[in-house]
């Protein structure tokens, strides 16, 4: 991954690098990668340069809920009452 900053916007820095993401069962598409708060996200920009998608692996996250990466189901059922009808299942993904 290639780190040389090519845009800051208030609180996030864009880097010059790109990666193909799976955002559909059926849809390829490039994200770029940010940096917030030193924790790397994978962000799709629509058309119009808005946000529609954001996607962390980066362990140094964590939600003001506390989750973070690596957190199982079972804690999220315990901690917030999820249950697997809380989750939306989209076609094609096989869950």
């Amino acid at each position: 991954m290639v780190n040389k900053k090519i845009a800051e916007v208030p609180g996030m820095i864009l880097l010059d690098s790109t990666m193909s993401f799976l955002v559909d069962p059926n849809q390829i598409s490039e994200v770029r990668i940010a940096m917030i708060d030193s924790v790397y996200y994978e962000v799709l920009f629509d058309d119009s340069s808005r946000i529609k998608y954001v996607s962390t692996s980066d362990h140094k996250f964590k939600s003001g809920e506390g989750i973070k990466v690596g957190d199982t189901f079972g804690l999220l059922e315990k901690r917030f009452g999820l249950t697997k009808k809380n989750i939306h299942n989209y076609r094609g993904w096989g869950l």
